[in-house]
Order: C-alpha cells, then structure tokens, then sequence
C-alpha cells in the first residue's frame, strides 16, 4: 500500500491537569497499488462521534459541576446571628 496524500487531520481538545490541551492526529490515509482500495487510520477516542473533544474534558466539567452543587460545612459561630443593641454594634 502506498500513501494517499497527507493524511487527514483531526483536531481535539482534552483537559489536563489544570490546563487544556489541543491534540492535532495525524490519521494515514493508503491506497492499494490497484487503486481500487483506500484505508484510513482509526481516529482518536473523543467523547461524541464526530466531536472535537476528548474524554477527559467533559468528565472534568461534570465532575466541576457536582463538586459545586455539594453543600459546604456549616462554620461554626462564625456565620452564626450575634446579638446587637441598637447602635448596630455587639453589646459589651
């Protein structure tokens, strides 16, 4: 089998580790010596058929959005009503 051209591109983006990342694929493209065949290479995994994204980054943007749904830990006394007279300031 001998090339066909330059190949085909496929761009995707991915998160990782705190910063995003653009991935360029490279996917060989070969014809038979008949010419009556054309393989191309399998594309990279991405999270939707015919996406641009990896699976990293919409595992990190749901996981982002449960961790900011979850309650945080009442602060004890500090957020708590305190008692004021009526100058606007603590009694004491």
């Amino acid at each position: 089998m001998a090339p066909l051209g330059a190949g085909r591109r496929t761009v995707v983006y991915e998160y990782v580790r705190a910063f995003f990342e653009k991935q360029v694929h490279v996917q060989e493209v070969l014809a038979c010596a008949c010419a009556q065949r054309v393989v191309t290479a399998p594309a990279p995994p991405k999270a939707v058929d015919k996406g641009e994204y990896g699976p990293g980054l919409p595992a990190h943007v749901g996981a982002a959005v449960c961790a900011d749904a979850m309650p945080l830990p009442p602060v004890s006394g500090k957020l708590s009503p305190q008692p004021m007279c009526r100058a606007g300031h603590p009694p004491g």
